[in-house]
């Protein structure tokens, strides 16, 4: 434990110091004390020479050593000196005395050495010892924070998890972008005594991490991503099998390689893997925003490594991406830590919507000049000697004539014209110029960067004061995560969506993809498309047309089954192209049964970000293909469902953008926060004001139960009485908010699609979207719950008669007598809905037809 102890506090010690001593006494000092400490003496006792400083700086050195050693004992050190003035101890876990044993002294000599025997202390980092329990505190956190990393304060939620995963549980950790995730497991990681391994989906969150701890003054920390060389992965190794390295960051696609984990595996075997740690976890659900086939195998590696504890963080995850999280990393319930609020107060929020015929390269040069300047309080000048800011574009580099303007080069091309530095940022760039790009960045040598989304997912640079999406997003939790680059610092900042919302006329036509989703320009205008159709036709590369999705994968079993010729075990190359798609698959036919396990062998470089993969598949069965169309028909219904799902989050932020009321209280409500706004005066719509400090009050927590009940539950019957308790509350904004929420992870639970639609229906700019999910909700109702028919109409026809109808009409057929009933005592007035009372009354009249038909006479003969 004593060279565990001295290890840590060495390395602990190449961070940036207070230097209270020339270099060459401190340095010698600090390295003669970390030898002591791996064979202490029995008493801490010192003699220092007068005048020269020393005691300040020992007792300060003593201050961390002993916040080492409470760590991992929970004993107090006590430090004795004699021949000078006592220094404070400043720290609950030491304590400093005069004098000592007699004889147990050890001097210090003027240039900082001490006169004493110094056992050998081995050049690693880490080591093997292990330990069950350690000695977290919430002092003893903070202070090593702030010692350390110079920040102030804990920040919310952070002792928790740091804690959790001192004591060596499994945590799923849900923190707001900004609220400092990285240091949850860099902490701990450089205070427990093996190694931890960092599964990171981003070169750029990789490589920036690194390069805060470097410049941090940590070492052992390294990297391995597709950008290093063979030469520079064996170093990497090498590092790690002599114990060199605390804190490794590895790509999820370098470690799915067969060969790659039995290297790392044997580079570890001297050293624990005492955290294993994923970053961005929502990457692993196909639920979430930021999906990434290679996370699906994480837990097989983990299982690998003898079980050490899991530690997954992200920002925003609908309660579906959590519990796909806690199931693929083999974690449960009660290792989820959720925040106290999602809520980013310094965060102010617009959107502006822009006129069809509005010049998208204008649009952005005004926000700049005027909307953000307006915003923040100051002149664009003045916030870029100070601050920075981003501009997010919906493309890279694209060459056509209505998607050019709105790719990153062009805008960047286009600013820099109008006097403004700045940088382009995007994944087709080579790797070497995004690294510079993304360095002068962090390093202030420009102020104003266009980028794709691929830029900033964990980036930590302090001082971004505003963020413009040049394009609404796919998805709100997109968009949050997106805006919370900014105001890391805790100052106002300012996030600005410039947005085309979706013409009425085509939500009517079309409720799936839009037939734009094939093209370049709107089928309506004959322009631009809107930034539906832009995200849309993102969406269809992934998700294409059901009958493709099943060309697709039929071919892909047509493919495999050839790979396979008769055997059970074989491998097969896959394109670079077809590398995402194909693993899918493969983990949808483990998932049925089909495919027992597949592997990734090896990465084959085919272009400067592409790679062919080599896998190996074993067949659960030889027959295990056979039935094919079964396999396809599971396959394409699950894909389909993804589609659904993610065209609903298109459909959310088209309602974000549409929204009349607190676009804070919006959000908040659609990630479920506990606290909810009437008004935050800190968003365009209840209008922005610098001085504004917003403050939550309790939303109608009653109804905000019961709707969460219903969601939960599917249920109907709950949906019905959430509508009838908020007859009377100012709810139904966030009943909208939180039922298109549960319909992007769930796009046919009919509690949400009534909840959805009779809220949407109800206003003008939403009532495309509300009527498509009211008829999901009877179509449900009359097919797998006809006895609540009569209510469900009834209540709808009382909140919005023209929905009610038009629903009404298109089920006409179906709708039994108690049903028209309700509807005909609600829809009282005949001559405005006549199909319900001529339906009503259609029974009637043929009895009564059949009375006249069998009764009056010379029918009968007839």
């Amino acid at each position: 434990m004593h060279t565990a102890i001295a290890l840590i506090f060495r390395n602990l010690l190449s961070f940036r110091t207070q230097n209270r001593l020339p270099a060459g006494r401190r340095q010698r000092l600090a390295a003669d004390l970390a030898r002591l400490a791996a064979s202490p003496p029995p008493s801490w006792s010192f003699t220092l020479p007068p005048a020269v400083g020393l005691a300040s700086a020992l007792v300060d050195l003593f201050r961390l050593y002993a916040a080492v050693r409470f760590f991992y004992t929970g004993e107090k050190t006590r430090l004795h000196l004699s021949g000078t003035t006592l220094p404070p101890a400043g720290v609950p876990w030491l304590e400093v005395a005069g004098g000592g044993e007699d004889g147990q002294a050890i001097a210090v000599n003027a240039d900082g050495s001490l006169a004493a025997f110094l056992p050998g202390l081995p050049p690693g980092m880490a080591c093997t010892w292990r330990q069950r329990q350690y000695y977290l505190t919430r002092p003893l956190t903070a202070w090593l924070v702030r010692r350390l990393w110079n920040f102030p304060r804990l920040r919310e939620g952070q002792f928790e998890i740091m804690s959790r995963l001192a004591e060596g549980r499994n945590t799923l950790a849900i923190l707001p972008t900004g609220a400092g995730k990285s240091l949850c497991f860099q902490v701990p990681a450089l205070l427990l005594p093996g190694i931890t391994l960092v599964v990171s989906p981003l070169k750029s969150l990789m490589r920036d991490q690194y390069v805060n701890l470097r410049k941090a003054g940590v070492r052992g920390v390294e990297f391995l991503d597709s950008s290093k060389s063979a030469a520079e992965k064996n170093e990497v190794l090498a590092k790690l099998r002599s114990g060199g390295l605390k804190l490794l960051y590895i790509s999820p696609e370098r470690l799915q390689i067969q060969a790659f984990q039995q290297e790392l595996a044997e580079a570890m075997a001297a050293c624990p893997v005492s955290l294993f740690v994923v970053d961005e976890a929502h990457c692993i659900s196909e639920w979430g925003h930021d999906f990434r086939p290679s996370y699906l195998r994480l837990r097989h590696f983990i299982t690998r490594l003898d079980q050490p504890p899991v530690c997954a963080l992200t920002a925003t995850a609908s309660r579906y991406v959590r519990q796909d999280i806690l199931n693929l990393l083999g974690l449960n319930e009660q290792e989820l830590v959720t925040p106290v609020t999602m809520d980013r107060r310094e965060l102010s929020l617009q959107v502006k919507v822009l006129d069809r015929e509005d010049d998208c390269h204008q649009a952005i040069s005004e926000a700049l000049n005027r909307e953000i300047p307006a915003a923040l309080g100051h002149p664009l000048e003045a916030i870029h000697r100070r601050g920075a800011g981003i501009i997010f574009t919906p493309y890279a580099a694209p060459r056509g004539r209505h998607t050019r303007p709105r790719g990153a080069e062009a805008v960047q091309e286009m600013l820099r014209r109008q006097g403004l530095d700045c940088r382009y940022y995007h994944a087709q760039m080579p790797d070497a110029e995004r690294i510079a790009v993304q360095d002068l960045f962090k390093d202030n040598a420009f102020p104003l960067l266009v980028a794709t989304k691929g830029y900033g997912m964990g980036i930590d640079k302090e001082n971004i004061d505003y963020i413009i999406h040049a394009c609404a997003p796919a998805s709100l939790e997109a968009y949050y995560q997106e805006a919370g680059r900014a105001g890391r610092d805790g100052q106002h900042a300012h996030s600005l969506i410039l947005a085309r919302p979706r013409l009425d006329k085509c939500v009517e036509a079309e409720p799936g993809l839009p037939s734009c989703h094939q093209g370049w320009m709107c089928l309506y205008t004959g322009g631009a498309k809107c930034d539906y159709g832009i995200q849309a036709g993102l969406l269809a590369v992934e998700y294409p047309t059901e009958q493709e999705t099943a060309r697709r994968f039929t071919r892909f079993l047509a493919q495999l089954e050839s790979h396979a010729g008769g055997r059970e075990v074989f491998r097969y190359i896959c394109p670079a192209r077809d590398s995402a798609r194909h693993q899918k698959y493969l983990y949808y036919l483990q998932v049925l049964g089909a495919v027992q396990e597949f592997t990734v062998l090896e990465y084959r470089r085919v272009g400067e970000n592409s790679f062919d993969l080599l896998v190996q598949v074993e067949l659960a069965g030889p027959d295990s293909l056979d039935n094919k169309y079964w396999l396809a028909n599971q396959v394409v219904e699950r894909i389909e469902m993804y589609k659904a799902q993610k065209l609903n989050m298109l459909n959310t932020v088209q309602l974000y953008i549409k929204a009349k009321t607190c676009r804070r209280r919006f959000l908040m409500q659609y990630f479920g926060d506990p606290v909810a706004y009437d008004r935050c005066d800190f968003c365009d719509v209840d209008g922005i004001s610098a001085r504004a400090a917003p403050a939550g009050v309790p939303a109608a927590q009653e109804i905000l139960v019961l709707l969460q009940d219903a969601l939960t539950e599917h249920s109907l019957l709950l949906a019905m009485e959430v509508i009838r308790q908020a007859e009377h509350l100012d709810a139904r904004d966030d009943i909208a908010v939180r039922a298109m929420r549960e319909l992007e992870d769930r796009p046919h639970n009919p509690a949400a699609l009534y909840l959805a639609g009779i809220c949407a229906a109800a206003n003008p700019d939403t009532e495309a979207y509300g009527m498509r999910n009211l008829m999901g909700a009877a179509e449900y109702c009359l097919e797998e719950e006809p006895g609540l028919g009569p209510a469900l109409f009834a209540q709808l026809a009382r909140e919005n008669p023209p929905a009610a109808y038009a629903v009404a009409r298109q089920f006409l057929a179906r709708l039994d007598t108690d049903t028209l009933r309700e509807l005909a005592a609600v829809l009282s007035a005949p001559d405005q809905y006549p199909d319900i009372h001529l339906a009503l009354l259609l029974p009637q009249l043929q009895r009564i037809n059949r009375i006249l038909y069998t009764e009056v006479p010379g029918n009968a003969q007839q």
